[in-house]
């Protein structure tokens, strides 16, 4: 299974930009995920309410030789900073659905809603994925790295993204 993050953007100058991100769950994202899974509950809650996603941005000048690690907690990540500017944005997606790659392997893909746009300029090396609008109590599930390189964004950008499940066996 492998995971990877669609991006486009659209600028305040009418021009489109697009990039990529590879997955990499967290330990404690994953640890998560099989509790979910094996109890087919939420923290405990066998009818959880859908849940809420939060996407923030990895700082570019914050990025260090160590870089992420999925040991990385939101309260413990050396390798790294989250960007204070733009702050962490809700994302509700639609339902994860399920469709068949032209290779003939299975996928699901879900297209999270738009986020608003981003409040002045800034780099992001990578993102973050978390249960959490702010603070290190939640759970991050996942950090990604841009596989284009550092992306530098006008104020006024609109950032869409479509995220990708797909099965390489």
């Amino acid at each position: 299974m492998k995971g990877v993050w669609h991006f486009k953007a659209e600028l305040p100058d009418g021009s489109i930009r697009r990039w990529t991100a590879d997955n990499e769950p967290t330990h404690e994202g994953l640890r998560n995920m099989l509790d979910v899974a094996s109890n087919n509950s939420f923290h405990g809650n066998p009818n959880p309410p859908a849940p809420v996603w939060y996407f923030g941005y990895i700082d570019t000048a914050g990025f260090t030789t160590a870089g992420f690690d999925q040991t990385d907690t939101l309260a413990s990540h050396p390798g790294w900073q989250e960007l204070s500017s733009p702050s962490r944005q809700r994302v509700a997606s639609s339902p994860f659905q399920s469709i068949i790659a032209a290779d003939g392997k299975s996928a699901l893909k879900s297209v999270f809603d738009r986020i608003n746009s981003l409040p002045g300029p800034f780099s992001s090396r990578g993102i973050l994925f978390t249960d959490v609008a702010s603070g290190s109590a939640g759970i991050l599930w996942a950090t990604a790295d841009y596989n284009e390189g550092p992306q530098s964004l006008p104020a006024g950008t609109r950032v869409t993204f479509t995220y990708t499940i797909a099965n390489n066996s």
